[in-house]
């Protein structure tokens, strides 16, 4: 709930406005200077308003639908200028975040009806319990990550964020929804509002990555000279995140995405900084996972684990080594680029290590991707595979909840 700061605002007329409307659009006019600079000076919001201002708004309308559509309107035309952009969260909040992701156990849940997204599927699932959705570590990960995941278009909506963020009518929405949500004016909740009414990509949990990296990478037996995880769609640092708060002792990520090798610097530079960890070590590869070299990591490698893209269901940029880019097709993608790496990962994998891939089928499309890779990773790999794991995502604000709780499926696959 917004903080209801109330001020005492009169217009400039030298008499009070008779009506609510009056005043709000008074006070929106007379901060018309304010919101169109460049560089807004309130490091909490993209509005370019103090939460002070925005919180008086929100007091004024009151849950009235019908002036809130008219003040969003109004705000979207005085934010022409403002641009979609993200100041670092404060300092103390961050490292209060990371500080809860070293100490968070993940919670396991009882199945209760979990649906996966995609399903149904041909192989197996455990439906004993559910990993539950938990969103710690996401504060340091996406402070630097945001710029590159405004980058993504969906296969639908083929236009970035930055690009709807440009038209009125989209601002429009996006405030609309906050007021009706009466929502305060911080980045976290702008993007919530963006997230009921537009696609906005999601980043791995770091939680549930600690708990991947400590099940199936550290600590088990034969695992203990193997002290690496391989990470070949490293995607948005979520993963990596989760890593520095595990008891996995180096990482490599790979990914073909250039945008990402400046937020994974900052990210691994603050981590490194605030949580010096002698024993850990990282590499990030910027390049294409079926290009690269895999096999002078055979006996170093005890856990690949991974969310590659969905085929083109999320398109992370338009370079020509996106996977989406090169094969076109899901036959095309599923053999130039998942079957080829996951081949790759067999050489350098031994009796008992673990590969765990993130991946779902879409309801909207008729291809499925899962059980052609469990079917090619059985038949053709030789890995056993074991029931997979569900772990249940988040719902959206201001959505409806479905019947049940939704998940995505991590399959399992152990060398044999």
């Amino acid at each position: 709930m917004v903080k209801k700061e109330i001020v005492d605002i009169h217009d400039f007329t030298g008499s009070k406005p008779r009506s609510n409307r009056d005043k709000i659009f008074e006070y929106i006019k007379s901060r018309r200077a304010l919101i169109h600079r460049q560089e807004p000076q309130f490091s909490n919001s993209i509005l370019g308003l103090p939460d002070s201002d925005w919180n008086y708004i929100v007091s004024l309308i009151q849950g009235d639908r019908k002036l809130a559509i008219e003040v969003a309107s109004l705000l979207a035309k005085y934010t022409y200028d403002v641009p979609l952009r993200l100041n670092l969260p404060e300092e103390e909040k961050m490292h209060r975040d990371f500080k809860s992701l070293e100490m968070n156990r993940l919670q396991k849940i009882p199945n209760e009806q979990c649906q996966l997204r995609g399903e149904p599927y041909s192989y197996p699932v455990n439906d004993t319990f559910v990993y539950n959705w938990n969103l710690t570590g996401l504060i340091v990960a996406n402070a630097f990550m945001f710029p590159a995941m405004c980058n993504v278009e969906s296969d639908l909506l083929k236009e970035n964020l930055y690009s709807q963020w440009e038209k009125e009518s989209f601002r429009c929405t996006v405030f609309r929804n906050m007021l009706n949500l009466n929502m305060g004016s911080g980045v976290g909740n702008v993007f919530s509002a963006i997230k009921t009414g537009t696609y906005f990509p999601s980043n791995f949990r770091p939680t549930v990555a600690k708990e991947i990296y400590n099940r199936y990478g550290c600590g088990l037996p034969g695992l203990e000279d193997k002290p690496t995880v391989l990470d070949f769609s490293s995607g948005f640092g979520g993963r990596f995140t989760g890593f520095w708060s595990s008891n996995a002792k180096h990482y490599i990520g790979v990914d073909p995405n250039s945008v990402l090798l400046e937020p994974y610097g900052q990210l691994q530079d603050w981590l490194e900084t605030g949580y010096p960890k002698p024993f850990k070590s990282y590499e990030f590869i910027q390049a294409a996972a079926e290009d690269v070299d895999f096999s002078g990591l055979k006996g170093e490698v005890g856990l690949v684990f991974t969310s590659p893209p969905y085929f083109d269901i999320e398109r992370y940029s338009q370079e020509e080594t996106q996977s989406f880019k090169r094969y076109n097709t899901p036959g095309l993608w599923l053999d130039g680029f998942l079957f080829k790496v996951l081949e790759k990962m067999s050489q350098i994998l031994e009796k008992d290590d673990y590969c765990i891939i993130n991946i779902c089928d879409s309801p909207s499309r008729e291809y499925k991707l899962c059980d052609a890779m469990c079917k090619f990773m059985e038949n053709e790999l030789g890995f056993e595979v074991l029931p997979a794991l569900k772990m249940l995502l988040a719902s959206r604000p201001g959505k409806a909840m479905i019947k049940g709780k939704m998940g995505e499926p991590l399959w399992i696959f152990r060398r044999r």
